[in-house]
């Protein structure tokens, strides 16, 4: 019946190309996702979020975030949907995603002892395979205790290296001793 700009941005359409033909004739969604959500929509009157793919001329396919619900207007039962674009976003998580598979991948095939601790209690959150190894445990013994409770560190050795965490903001090449 009628739509944005917004819509025509999104579509790279003209509103005078829309009016009068479905998504599917105007090569914007395919019949299968026009279906789906207008099936979601008649089973309950609304869909809303739902995750959809809307096609453009130029940029190809988009992600879109649909929303709809029926509406009556002079006597007529329509749809109303709205379609936010979200390709940046699931192109922003599948970077995120792919980034932390490479720190993953670089974390456990580091030859080096690495370990990500709570800085508060201490407590081993992760540790690498090198790490486990040096020192004689599994990761499943590792996780949620401390360097202390383990007996890598004794206290006093852990409290100095506190203390130079919080004067210096980090450690770089630190001797430390630790049992194993």
């Amino acid at each position: 019946v009628d739509v944005n700009q917004a819509f025509c941005d999104t579509t790279g359409l003209g509103r005078e190309q829309v009016i009068g033909r479905s998504s599917v004739e105007l090569g914007i969604m395919t019949e299968e996702d026009r279906d789906e959500w207008v099936a979601c929509v008649a089973a309950s009157r609304g869909v809303a979020r739902h995750e959809t793919r809307v096609f453009h001329p130029t940029h190809g396919p988009r992600h879109g975030l649909l929303s709809a619900q029926t509406v009556r207007v002079g006597g007529r039962e329509l749809i109303l949907s709205v379609v936010m674009d979200i390709t940046e976003l699931k192109q922003a998580e599948l970077a995120l995603r792919e980034s932390e598979a490479k720190f993953v991948a670089l974390f456990n095939a580091n030859p080096a002892c690495v370990s990500l601790s709570d800085p508060d209690t201490g407590a081993f959150l992760d540790v690498n395979d090198a790490f486990c190894e040096t020192i004689g445990i599994t990761k499943a013994e590792a996780i949620g205790r401390t360097s202390t409770e383990l007996g890598i560190l004794t206290p006093e050795a852990r409290r100095e290296w506190r203390e130079h965490m919080s004067r210096t903001g980090g450690l770089t090449r630190h001797e430390m001793p630790f049992h194993n």
